[in-house]
């Protein structure tokens, strides 16, 4: 009898047991209907310890004023959407921001050159410009139809454009004078400094391109990439290193892979992917360039690079999720160690 009771209560441990980790596995979308959230506690002040300033980083203050008539109130249409931030992918360029203020504090000295670089940025995104002043180093935009925003509305802004010597520096500074929605001015900090960050990151992006066409684009620079194969000791997965920067890696990598037959769909420089669809290439050609054909399959993969700073990691990802084995990466070591540094 007793045996009994003891088989039936260890039963009952072992289905307690697989009921938690069944729970423990389930996934819930969030659903934005929910209001928990309402329960939460009010913003309070922020004190900082005596000789501390907050932040460190910057000298600007994300911290909103508390005010318990108004913000301080935990609303239903709560925006629970990530803020956007600045693209950190240049050496030279020290960032900064304000509200509807983004400023670059960027290392050169002729002004005249910086100018007609970001005069050539707006063109190239079409920008609509109302004004131009070579002289004083200012430009103002147009209306001009911005990316829908996390609400899928379309929001219209102006920007004013300014160049200036600061000590040892360039100061380039953004500012964004109207934002609309239709008819509506929109006074929201969130709104205004999203399209605040995204017009200095299309700035940023486009002094980046320009700073690596003239290293690596056509590829004419003497520095030598090193590529290793590895298996990653964090994750146990393997991997590609490339000893350079990030941004000579991305524009040789798109120059290399097209050359080895694969196509680029589509390429996100902020995120460090590449949607590429391969295509073997002929014998012939690993044979002009002294290297085995890798026997890659044909296919969809995502290349994806990180920036870690001393080296950057790669990884061809198939379609179904796999990524590339280690005797695979070893032979695309071998071919990218030639092609990168031709």
């Amino acid at each position: 009898m007793s045996c009994i009771v003891k088989r039936s209560s260890d039963m009952l441990i072992i289905r307690l047991f697989v009921i938690f980790l069944l729970s423990s596995c389930s996934y819930s979308q969030f659903n934005i209907n929910e209001f928990y959230y309402l329960k939460a506690n009010k913003l309070q002040e922020m004190k900082s310890p005596n000789d501390i300033i907050f932040p460190i980083q910057r000298g600007n203050y994300d911290i909103p004023i508390i005010n318990n008539k108004t913000n301080n109130i935990v609303k239903e249409k709560l925006n629970l959407y990530p803020p956007i931030q600045p693209l950190y992918i240049t050496d030279d360029i020290n960032i900064n921001y304000l509200e509807n203020k983004g400023l670059l504090f960027v290392n050169q000295n002729n002004i005249d050159t910086l100018w007609s670089q970001i005069v050539n940025i707006t063109k190239f995104y079409k920008l609509p410009i109302l004004s131009n002043n070579e002289i004083l180093h200012q430009l103002t935009t147009d209306w001009i139809k911005l990316n829908r925003f996390y609400d899928n509305k379309i929001y219209t802004g102006r920007y004013h454009l300014s160049l200036q010597k600061h000590q040892s520096k360039l100061l380039f500074t953004i500012y964004l004078i109207d934002l609309k929605q239709g008819e509506k001015n929109i006074k929201s900090p969130f709104h205004i400094r999203h399209y605040t960050i995204t017009m200095l990151n299309n700035i940023i992006l486009g002094l980046s391109k320009i700073q690596n066409d003239k290293k690596v684009y056509p590829i004419t620079s003497d520095s030598k990439i090193n590529v290793k194969s590895i298996i990653d000791k964090e994750n146990n997965l393997p991997m590609l290193k490339l000893y350079t920067s990030f941004d000579t890696a991305w524009e040789r990598l798109k120059f290399a892979m097209k050359l080895i037959g694969m196509r680029i769909n589509y390429s996100d420089k902020t995120k460090g992917t590449f949607n590429v669809t391969y295509k073997k290439t002929g014998n012939l050609f690993w044979k002009s360039i002294n290297i085995n054909n890798p026997n890659l399959p044909e296919g969809d993969y995502t290349v994806q690079l990180g920036n870690l700073n001393k080296y950057v990691s790669l990884r061809f990802i198939s379609a179904k999720g796999n990524i590339l084995d280690k005797k695979t990466n070893d032979t695309l070591m071998k071919v990218l160690q030639n092609i990168l540094n031709r």
